[in-house]
């Protein structure tokens, strides 16, 4: 998905709207003066009419239409996400589907890490760039831990939670510091070129005097518990999408969304099922399905659902692949029941790059023991260094990863 650079201004709602046949909103005229920036590269200074896309409200809806075929897809992903509640041996695994749902969000938009990298970025080394792809997934994975925190509490989720999630995004990368948690006050649109503009753009966002009531009628959507959550799911990515409310940072922001809903709804979910992982493997398909918004809300709805449901049987798919790898460290290295090194086996997943004092929460056992455990994990080439020096080691479960990186998500 590819946002233009957005420095214009932008004049004041005109009064001029339409509505046009088959859209689920209105579009209202706007007046376009591009920015310097633009000039430079040869796009005309003059103001340039386009029209805007404002989405019908949701917050109270009533009649949701889908095709019959998308209400059964909606019943099989639900009653498949529900079973998930029950298999108490995914809990142990939390760690590996919240990790690679939170990379493959980033590699949606474009933002890929090394592993070393990664490793770097999470154990804070002082010399990895802070706008470096892997400071900006690791910074997706707080984004993501924050938005998950907020669906567990009792509070209803309102604007103030929306935008804490996504300052946690971005208050530590320099370039777009100053834009952490705020509501656009600028247009924003889509486009296929770096130097489109509005009037070339496949989609332009709702003027930003319309962005609060927009956001605070999707919080009232968020909060309701009379829907099928993965049609509320679905229904509130892509009326995020379409508002667009921030300058930068919508498309994970969103996708953080679709989990907010799914664990405030779908009591003692404590998985994180891996959508994100299906749009990133086809990402076409993605898209393509979130095109169709502005006039079939129902495409989208059907392909979530599928996707959903697909999402819930790769779990259960890779969580026997990993009990098999599990079973062979245990071969291999042979701990004594109980000990540190055992624990570290059966929780490596749960947190397959740590260090020691990680090692130690995740276990409960004594620095020094953990110590121990990890250099006979490292002997046996069940997890490897992955920092130089004898100081601030860190370590991975390379064969885990690779497993999960390798595995076929679609």
């Amino acid at each position: 998905m590819s946002f233009a650079p957005t420095n214009p201004n932008e004049t004041p709602n005109k009064d001029t709207t339409e509505r046009r046949l088959g859209e689920h909103g209105e579009r209202v005229l706007q007046t376009y003066v591009p920015g310097a920036e633009f000039a430079r590269r040869g796009t005309s200074g003059r103001g340039e009419d386009y029209w805007a896309f404002v989405p019908d409200p949701i917050g109270d809806i009533e009649d949701i239409w889908v095709p019959s075929r998308t209400a059964d897809r909606l019943a099989v992903s639900e009653r498949a996400l529900s079973t998930l509640r029950y298999r108490l041996d995914l809990n142990s695994l939390s760690g590996v589907f919240h990790r690679n749902e939170v990379l493959a969000s980033s590699l949606v938009e474009g933002i890929g890490a090394t592993r070393r990298g990664l490793v770097e970025a999470l154990y804070g080394k002082a010399d990895v760039d802070p706008s470096s792809s892997e400071s900006l997934v690791v910074a997706n994975l707080h984004a993501h831990d924050r938005a998950l925190e907020i669906a567990d509490s009792p509070k209803a989720f309102d604007r103030q939670a929306l935008v804490s999630i996504h300052r946690t995004l971005l208050e530590n990368y320099p370039a777009e510091a100053h834009i952490a948690g705020q509501l656009r006050r600028e247009p924003v649109w889509v486009g296929k070129r770096r130097d489109s503009t509005p009037a070339t753009a496949t989609y332009n966002a709702p003027p930003h005097q319309r962005v609060a009531e927009l956001i605070d009628d999707l919080c009232v959507f968020i909060e309701r518990g009379d829907l099928n959550p993965v049609l509320q799911a679905a229904m509130t990515h892509t009326q995020f999408e379409l508002i667009h409310p921030f300058a930068d940072g919508n498309g994970r922001v969103g996708r953080t969304l679709i989990h907010v809903v799914l664990r405030k709804h779908i009591s003692n979910l404590a998985v994180t099922p891996p959508i994100s992982m299906i749009m990133a493997a086809d990402k076409n398909a993605y898209i393509g399905a979130l095109s169709a918004a502005t006039t079939d809300p129902s495409q989208f709805i059907d392909y979530f659902a599928r996707i959903t449901t697909r999402s819930a049987e790769l779990m259960l798919t890779l969580q026997h692949w990993i009990d098999e790898l599990r079973d062979d460290w245990t071969r291999r290295l042979r701990p004594r029941a109980g000990s540190a090194a055992a624990l570290l086996i059966e929780r490596l997943p749960q947190q397959p790059i740590l260090d020691v004092p990680a090692a130690t929460r995740l276990t409960g056992r004594s620095e020094y023991a953990c110590r121990q455990a990890l250099a006979r994990l490292e002997n046996a080439d069940i997890v490897r260094r992955t920092t130089k020096g004898s100081r601030n080691k860190a370590y991975a479960a390379h064969e885990l990863i690779d497993l999960v990186e390798d595995f076929p998500w679609s």
